[in-house]
């Protein structure tokens, strides 16, 4: 189970507004120790390009973030991505494309854009050995 550091939700809601403004979909990772590797006390925005159906991470960027996750001792576990309107099921983009393809990575979905402060409207999904996704909610303490 992944513990949230305090605030970590509200700095999360801020970056996907602000990249977003609540019209394009948007992700952030979190990321947490090595030494404590479930309890989520940082995020980053990575360099990507956003449409209101979906997000793409520059390559670039992605080769220079998984070089300074070893250098810095942390480890991303888990995406927070928006989906327009209510839906915040898994699409299949989401489905191949986890920054971490490793059983129990956590893949978050916000509806509306982020456009809401209820975390109760978000889904959790969690990699599975087998390459697929379930839904525990649990996986996070909120």
């Amino acid at each position: 189970m992944i513990s949230v550091e305090p605030g970590l939700v509200e700095r999360t809601l801020d970056e996907l507004r602000s990249c977003g403004a609540t019209k394009q979909e948007c992700v952030v990772y979190w990321l947490a120790a090595q030494s404590s590797p479930t309890h989520a006390v940082h995020l980053v925005h990575p360099l990507h390009v956003s449409a209101a159906w979906g997000y793409e991470i520059d390559s670039g960027w992605l080769t220079r973030f998984m070089i300074s996750l070893a250098e810095d001792y942390r480890t991303a576990i888990a995406q927070v991505h928006t989906h327009p309107g209510a839906s915040t099921e898994h699409s299949a983009t989401d489905n191949r494309f986890a920054l971490i393809p490793s059983p129990g990575y956590v893949s978050v979905v916000v509806p509306w854009f982020a456009a809401g402060d209820e975390t109760a409207a978000w889904r959790v999904h969690v990699l599975q050995r087998d390459g697929s996704w379930i839904v525990d909610r649990s996986a996070i303490s909120w």
